[in-house]
This record gives C-alpha cells, sequence and structure tokens, in this order.
C-alpha cells in the first residue's frame, strides 16, 4: 500500500505501468518466480489495493475477473493466468485502470492531491498556450491572405474594366469611320451628278445660240435685195458667215479647254478624295493599332504584376516556414538554386525574349490545366457508371445478405443487447454516456453525415488539430443541415472554449458508437429528460414509448445503414487508387517524354559536327565550281579582246 501511495502520482498518467510493476514486486517478494504466469489472486489483490468500500473493489477486482472469465481461451491452470490474457482484459475493458488510478488519487494526502493538481494545470497551461500561438500563426496567415486575394480581385476588375473601355474605344472609332466613309461615299455621288447636269446645261446653252444665229441668217437672206445691195449685203452676209464660223470655232476651242480644265479638276479632286479616305482608313487604323499595342502592352504589364505578386506570396509563405523553424530538405534548397540560375539566365535575355517565354509558359500552364481537367472529366464519367454498377450490385448483394445465417445472428445479438439495455439496470458509464450532451451531439453529427453520405473517416481527415466553428463547417461541406444547427452542435460538444482537438472528438466517437450507436447507424438511443428514446436522424422521429417492433425496426434500419457505410468507404478507396495509379501513369508518360526531348538535343550536340563537316563540303564545292565558272568568263573576255583588236587592225 505504502508503494502504491508512492506511485500513485505517476499512476495518473500510466495506471497499467504502476500496476504491472506492482504486481512483479508482489509476485517477486511471495517467492514466485514463474514470469510468464501470474496467480489470480495476486492480480485481484493488486487491482484492489487502494479499494475501501465493496463497491470500489467490485469496480476493480470484481470487473477484471468478470472480463478474465470471458476472454480467457488457454492457461497454465485455473488460477493462474499469463500477462498476455492479462493485457487483452485490461484493453477490452479501460474502465479498470481508471478506476484504479481514481482509487489511489483518493488515497493521497491533501498536499500530493494539491501538488498533482498544480503540475496538471501548468502541463494544460502549456497546451493551451502552444495552441494560442498555432491559431495566432494560421489566424495572421489568413488575415495576409485575405489582404493578397483582395488586392488579386481589384487588379483583376482593373484589367476587366481596361477591357471594356478598349472595347468601347473600337467600337465608337469604327463607327465614325462608317460615317465618314457613308459621307464621302454620297458627296461622291453628288459630284458626279452635278458633272452630268453641268454638261447637259453647256450642250443645250450651245444648242440655243447656234439655232438663233441660223435664224439671224435665214432672216438677212430674206430681208436683202437684187443687185448692188444684194451683193454687198451677200457679201456682208458672207464675212458674217465666216466670223460666225470662226467665233464658233473659238467658242468650241474655249469651251474644251475650260471641259478639258473642269474635267483635269474633277480628276484631281476624284483622286483627293480618294486619298483622302485611304488617308482616314490608315489613321484610323494606325489609332487603332497602336491603342491595341498599348492595351497589349498593359496587359504585358499587368501579367508581369501578376508574377511579382505570386512571388510574393511565394516569398511570404516561406517566411511563413522559416518562422516555424522547420528544416528545409536538401532537394528543395537544389531546386531553389536550379531557380535561381534560371532567373539570371532570363535576365541576361532581352524584353522580347522574356515576353515570348513568358506567353510559352502561359500557354504551357493553360495546355496542362486543359489536360488535366479533361483526365479528370473522363475518369469521374467512368467512375459515375461505375457508382452506378456499385449500387445497383450491393442492393442486391445486402438483399442476399439479409436473407443469410450471418445476419440473422447480428440481428438477434443486436436486438439482444438494446433489450437488455432497456430492461436491466445500467452502470454509471453508461448512464454518463447517454445523458452526455457531448457524447449526443456528435451521434446526431454521425447519423447527419452518413445520411448525406460522407465518410466520417474523410471528415477527420479534412479537420486541423486543434480546430473551431470556422474549419468544422468547412469540414462538414456537403452534409445537408444549416449553419444553426452546425453551431450548436459545436457549442455543445466545445463548451466554453470554442475550440477542440482531433483527441477529444476521437473520444466522443468512441464513445458514441459504444453505448450511443455503432457508426453509420441511424437509429440512436439516448437519455433525454431522464427517459430513454431512440432517435431517427435521417427523418426525425423519436420514440420514447420503445416496443419490441421498434427495437426490430432500429436494428434492421442501422444494419442496413452500416453495410451500405462499409461498401461506400471500400468504393472511395478504390476510387482513390484509381485516380493515384492515373496520375502516377500521366506524371511516368510526361516524364519520359522530357527525357527523350533532352535526349534528342543532346544527340544533336553530340552529332552536330557532322553537320558542319558536310556543310563545309559543300560551301568546298561551290567555290570550287565559282572559280571554274570565273576562269571560263575570263578567257572568253579576252578572246573576244584579241578578235576586237584584230578586226581594228
Amino acid at each position: 500500500m505504502y508503494k502504491a501511495l508512492l506511485y500513485a502520482a505517476s499512476a495518473y498518467r500510466n495506471p497499467r505501468s504502476i500496476f504491472l510493476n506492482l504486481l512483479e514486486e508482489y509476485t517477486s517478494l511471495n517467492g514466485d518466480t514463474r514470469c510468464d504466469y501470474k496467480k489470480l489472486g495476486d492480480v485481484l489483490k493488486i487491482v484492489s489495493i487502494a479499494a475501501v468500500t465493496n463497491s470500489e473493489v467490485g469496480r476493480t477486482s470484481g470487473l477484471l475477473q468478470d472480463q478474465l472469465a470471458k476472454t480467457r481461451t488457454c492457461g497454465g491452470g485455473a488460477a493462474r493466468l499469463t500477462v498476455v490474457e492479462l493485457e487483452k482484459a485490461l484493453d477490452s475493458c479501460p474502465s479498470i485502470m481508471d478506476h484504479l488510478r481514481l482509487q489511489l488519487v483518493n488515497q493521497m494526502p491533501s498536499d500530493d492531491k494539491i501538488e498533482l493538481l498544480c503540475a496538471l494545470e501548468n502541463e494544460s497551461l502549456g497546451a493551451f498556450i502552444e495552441a494560442s500561438k498555432a491559431i495566432g500563426i494560421k489566424r495572421m496567415h489568413a488575415f495576409k491572405m485575405r489582404r493578397l486575394l483582395r488586392c488579386f480581385d481589384a487588379w483583376r476588375m482593373e484589367v476587366e474594366l481596361s477591357h471594356l473601355l478598349t472595347k468601347r474605344r473600337k467600337k465608337t472609332a469604327l463607327s465614325a469611320w462608317n460615317k465618314e466613309a457613308q459621307r464621302l461615299k454620297m458627296a461622291k455621288v453628288l459630284e458626279e451628278v452635278s458633272l452630268v447636269t453641268g454638261y447637259t446645261a453647256l450642250m443645250r446653252r450651245s444648242f440655243i445660240r447656234w439655232r438663233r444665229l441660223n435664224a439671224v441668217k435665214n432672216r438677212v437672206q430674206r430681208i436683202c435685195l437684187s443687185g448692188d445691195v444684194d451683193k454687198e449685203v451677200r457679201s456682208a452676209s458672207g464675212h458674217l458667215r465666216v466670223f460666225a464660223k470662226k467665233l464658233k470655232r473659238r467658242l468650241a476651242y474655249s469651251t474644251w479647254i475650260s471641259y478639258t480644265f473642269m474635267e483635269r479638276r474633277c480628276e484631281d479632286a476624284k483622286h483627293w478624295h480618294e486619298r483622302k479616305i485611304v488617308m482616314l482608313a490608315f489613321h484610323v487604323i494606325h489609332r487603332h493599332s497602336s491603342l491595341e499595342i498599348q492595351q497589349r502592352k498593359r496587359i504585358r504589364e499587368a501579367s508581369i504584376l501578376q508574377q511579382r505578386k505570386m512571388q510574393q506570396l511565394q516569398q511570404q509563405s516561406l517566411e511563413l516556414e522559416r518562422n516555424k523553424d522547420h528544416k528545409r530538405p536538401k532537394w528543395t534548397s537544389k531546386l531553389a538554386s536550379n531557380n535561381s540560375s534560371a532567373k539570371s539566365h532570363t535576365r541576361k535575355l532581352s524584353q522580347g525574349d522574356i515576353e515570348i517565354l513568358n506567353t510559352q509558359r502561359e500557354l504551357r500552364r493553360k495546355r496542362v490545366e486543359h489536360t488535366k481537367r479533361e483526365m479528370e472529366k473522363a475518369m469521374s464519367t467512368k467512375w459515375l457508371v461505375k457508382q452506378s454498377e456499385f449500387e445497383t450490385s450491393l442492393m442486391r448483394r445486402i438483399e442476399a445478405w439479409k436473407s443469410s445465417a450471418d445476419y440473422k445472428r447480428l440481428f438477434e445479438d443486436q436486438e439482444l443487447k438494446y433489450r437488455r439495455m432497456l430492461s436491466d439496470a445500467i452502470d454509471e458509464d453508461t448512464e454518463c454516456a447517454l445523458s452526455s450532451d457531448d457524447v449526443i451531439s456528435y451521434s446526431i453529427l454521425d447519423g447527419l453525415m452518413v445520411n448525406s453520405l460522407v465518410d466520417p473517416e474523410l471528415f477527420f481527415k479534412k479537420l486541423p488539430d486543434p480546430f473551431d466553428i470556422v474549419a468544422f463547417e468547412r469540414a462538414l461541406d456537403g452534409v445537408n443541415f444549416n449553419t444553426f444547427e452546425v453551431e450548436s452542435l459545436f457549442d455543445r460538444m466545445a463548451g466554453l472554449t470554442k475550440s477542440m482537438t482531433k483527441g477529444r472528438l476521437r473520444e466522443l466517437q468512441s464513445l458514441s458508437h459504444q453505448y450511443v450507436g455503432e457508426e453509420g447507424s441511424l437509429w440512436k438511443m439516448y437519455a433525454c429528460s431522464s427517459r430513454i428514446q431512440f432517435h431517427n436522424i435521417s427523418t426525425g422521429q423519436t420514440i420514447t414509448a420503445i416496443k419490441k417492433k421498434h427495437i426490430r425496426q432500429a436494428v434492421r434500419e442501422n444494419l442496413h445503414s452500416c453495410e451500405m457505410l462499409k461498401a461506400r468507404r471500400t468504393f472511395a478507396e478504390m476510387k482513390q487508387q484509381a485516380y493515384r495509379s492515373m496520375w502516377e501513369q500521366h506524371a511516368a508518360k510526361t516524364i519520359q517524354y522530357m527525357y527523350r526531348l533532352w535526349k534528342g538535343r543532346q544527340q544533336i550536340k553530340r552529332k552536330l559536327w557532322i553537320v558542319d563537316r558536310l556543310r563545309l563540303k559543300k560551301r568546298e564545292k561551290e567555290t570550287k565550281a565559282v572559280r571554274v565558272i570565273q576562269d571560263a568568263f575570263r578567257r572568253r573576255i579576252e578572246r573576244d579582246l584579241k578578235e576586237d583588236k584584230l578586226i581594228s587592225m
């Protein structure tokens, strides 16, 4: 007992090791040298070493004895048991060690109890400080990311507005150009009409003058007398006729000159109008092209600014990782050095080459994203067909399973379990679990996840450690209930701390599956207003007056939902494995393709001297041919010169 009190403080953290140490010392003192087997009486004495009342003895040695009677299969005798059997019994009933720890702590002096509580408070305070630091770092990171995202949204809105303004300017310029073209076309048509009307008026005026002169000549011939007067009149009329002809010719010549001058001016005006239209069209196109060039420059500057922002984001994320004092692996430093060398190489390039590289990278990124989307789309379509086939085969398999002997045995066991819990007196642990708000809230959450076809293990993977209400709602994406229900369930499970750990949630899960309802079951049994009731999570039905038909209905539906959950979990694992193998194959093919390209470039570089040698040979042949042609041409010229000299002599 003295040693048990000495070990009481350590037993609060690890009661099993203290229990086994006390058992070893007690058996060695009694002279029992067999290390494989322990006496049942010694084990029961050591378990109830700190018990005072009969109820406490029953909670430790009584529970252990019952558990050993259930779990023992072989041993060295009826009064002996092995260490393995003892550990199996303790694992199957963990409440024995809890009662032993509680009894040892109750036997401690007040000062030791106070020291133990102070140590536990210090540990919890340290854990709370560490959790608050982690929450502060994550909150700071979230605030930075939100601010950067707002800046990015503002930049994107500005780019969209600039696009809209450019489109509006283009539309306005095009409409103005169309109006000007219509006006010039109408002016040209009116000018042609005016020229035709001018020609017709000139011809009409010339015809009227000719008709008047002809009428005067006829009148003079009628008036003139015979004789000398008639001769004089005739000669005068002849002179007048000659003068009229000359005048007519002079008028025709002047009219022709004015017509040609007017025609030349009309042609010049026509050419000037055509040139003006061409110049206007050129100015419009030049203005549009300059605006387009400026817009593209702005887009390039915006893309460069976006890349710089992304680099700043990456630098900030790296600074956050450095603040956490994590050692970076060697391959990351090697990649960083490669990236720095690549960046220095890009600095040596010109601005145009850098823009071409950025454009190629953007196109490559879009091509990779398009390929990824297409592969995911094809894979999702394929697995949708598989899911429908799996659902139909699953329903047939479950119907066949319901008619088997295993189903009947499970059905009878579950029905007997519920009947015993409703008829017999329950212990304190079961009563605490059935009436605990934390356990009831998690059981309702488990039923809602099963009803929404969400795997609880995926829910646990999405949760951080520790987590608050925001992370809790984010992890429950896909579950059909509103925000008020989420907040109420989280408040009931978390309490005043407004945060939880995954370990605490796992404890609630184990208690809920042990007492309230198994994993994947839709019917939950818990205490409400000091009465045990059945609650169907999918329909919201509650039953307080529980009868045999209600128990059979709950067992039937719970077995069906549990089997469906197991099958869906297996299907999800198969789908995840298929996705992983698909991406691994795609990555392997991509790397092989890149390696082949690199290998081909290396081979081309190694065999480039062959191409240079062939090129030199070809150039040598060309030079020889040129020399032959030049010699032949020179000999021909010399021969021609000799012939010319002989001819001149």
